[in-house]
């Protein structure tokens, strides 16, 4: 899974968007969120390059689960968190720039809060 896309849905590879983050020095930041669509859940996977003063970019990637794959709302979170630890993996291994990862689990009033900890 080395392909992601950018912001315009260019396919690029983890090592092109790479360059624009040590080329302008941005920070990174990386989540996953998922929703159900056609019975399957659909994944994304973002990187966000954020520069100071200026605004930011992002790449994102997409995969798809089969329903069944999850019995609950805790192992689709877990997944959502691997997906975004492994993508923070992948970039770390060749910048060795400080990744912030990002979990989807709510503030309140959501089922997803109970998580936080």
């Amino acid at each position: 899974m080395n392909e992601w896309l950018s912001a315009s849905g260019d396919v690029v590879t983890t090592e092109q968007f790479i360059v624009t983050l040590i080329k302008d020095g941005g920070e990174l930041h990386v989540g996953s969120d998922s929703h159900m669509i056609a019975g399957e859940w659909l994944f994304a996977t973002a990187a966000c390059i954020y520069f100071e003063g200026t605004g930011g970019t992002f790449y994102y990637r997409k995969s798809r689960e089969q329903k069944s794959a999850f019995s609950s709302l805790y192992s689709r979170l877990l997944h959502e968190t691997t997906l975004s630890i492994f993508a923070a993996e992948e970039i770390k291994l060749l910048t060795n720039k400080r990744v912030t990862i990002h979990a989807d689990v709510a503030l309140s009033n959501s089922p997803s809060a109970k998580f936080r900890g």
